[in-house]
């Protein structure tokens, strides 16, 4: 078990905060509670990764790893990128994408993406890689604002779902790409594909994504992001301050 640590400033094009083997084996690594920045790789594979916050790593946040839940991903150049199962991780402010379900080598199995955050900028929210079927969408908040918010190659729409997500967009973002086409708006992507039937294209609300220092993500090693609050606004009450770090 890897856990508490904070791992930064590795060297070098493949450099990894945390090199974790053993993705699918149930005898491989766990990674909990540590703050992983300013390398290629952030956290490299492992079994269970969770509750660590991953941010301004160069290349990909989390990468290849396991059961992948409740972190708090941002300003990386992918924020997340596996074949395996997500769900309750905040990811935000990511150069291209937010989570891509890659690679196509483990075809057959289901992925189960599910509560989970998605805020880009610039970019697409959730990619489906190619030959990568039985992808699972459910109860998820994804807005982009440049890209899709979902986006699936023509390879990988055998056993594909989705439903009960907010997908929201803003300046020139799409709800999907699908079948080689875009799909700008929630009722195009619903019958073209017959997903998403309660789910909402809305505003979620978030309390102030920009948080008290009015900067999205990771700035320097005093604005690093950990004000940024994606809490959803409440008449009823709610929980506000930034998102968690461990």
């Amino acid at each position: 078990m890897i856990a508490g640590n904070t791992i930064s400033n590795t060297r070098g094009f493949t450099s990894y905060g945390v090199f974790a083997t053993g993705a699918g084996n149930v005898r491989g690594v766990e990674v909990a509670s540590n703050v992983v920045r300013n390398n290629y790789y952030g956290i490299y594979g492992g079994r269970l990764v969770h509750n660590n916050r991953v941010d301004h790593n160069t290349g990909v946040g989390i990468f290849n790893a396991g059961q992948v839940y409740e972190n708090v991903v941002h300003s990386n150049g992918v924020g997340i990128e596996t074949i395996y199962g997500l769900r309750n991780n905040l990811v935000y402010g990511n150069a291209t994408q937010g989570i891509i379900i890659n690679p196509s080598f483990f075809t057959g199995f289901e992925v189960e993406v599910v509560s989970n955050t998605v805020y880009q900028p610039q970019g697409d929210a959730i990619v489906i890689a190619h030959f990568t079927p039985n992808v699972h969408l459910r109860n998820n908040i994804l807005w982009a604002q440049s890209g899709y918010d979902i986006s699936v190659d023509s390879t990988s729409q055998q056993g594909f779902t989705s439903d009960f997500n907010i997908l929201h967009t803003s300046g020139t973002g799409k709800i999907a790409f699908w079948q080689g086409a875009s799909r700008p708006t929630l009722s195009a992507w619903q019958n073209t594909t017959f997903q998403d039937f309660n789910s909402v294209a809305q505003d979620p609300l978030f309390v102030s994504p920009l948080g008290a220092d009015g900067k999205l993500g990771y700035f320097n090693a005093t604005n690093d992001g950990r004000d940024d609050d994606f809490h959803e606004q409440s008449l009823n009450g709610s929980f506000h301050g930034g998102s968690l770090a461990p």
